[in-house]
């Protein structure tokens, strides 16, 4: 990769360059070296990161921003390398059409917790404005049979 260290052959990166370009922090990197997601050269204690580390990390972003787990991709990434970009393809589909059902039901789950707590909140906004204005805010949500703890 480099031919010393004051040189650095085009298409690679220092840790701190790909961090900075990518806005992912060295540790990041760090960890996704560490569970084998990415595999820079080194340079000495160095690591110079290649073309292809920086399309995995861009690869890794995305994922994770769709909610898969690191081990997922890495399942993506050792099928790739074994067995070429058609099979990757329909194991990616899969991934991702269950990915979707996942996020979709929990979409749902924070629907109904939003709906449930418009509610609860409309309602004790109803009840006796007098009584809670004297209190200060919170104070009837306190007091309501230690359901809630606002205060």
């Amino acid at each position: 990769m480099r031919s010393g260290p004051s040189q650095q052959s085009p298409g690679t990166y220092r840790i701190a360059e790909l961090s900075r370009e990518l806005g992912v922090t060295q540790r990041a990197l760090r960890h996704y070296e560490q569970v084998g997601l990415l595999s820079p050269q080194r340079w000495g204690s160095e690591r110079i990161y290649s073309s292809l580390d920086r399309a995995r990390v861009i690869l890794i972003l995305g994922g994770r921003a769709m909610g898969m787990t690191l081990g997922a991709l890495g399942r993506l990434f050792e099928l790739y390398e074994r067995e070429g970009s058609a099979t990757e393809m329909a194991q990616a589909l899969g991934a991702f059409r269950q990915q979707i059902r996942f996020l979709k039901t929990r979409r749902d789950e924070v629907g109904q917790a939003i709906a449930i707590l418009q509610a609860e909140t409309e309602r004790l906004s109803r009840a006796d404005p007098d009584r809670s204005a004297a209190e200060g805010p919170g104070a009837q949500t306190v007091r309501r049979a230690g359901r809630y703890a606002t205060a």
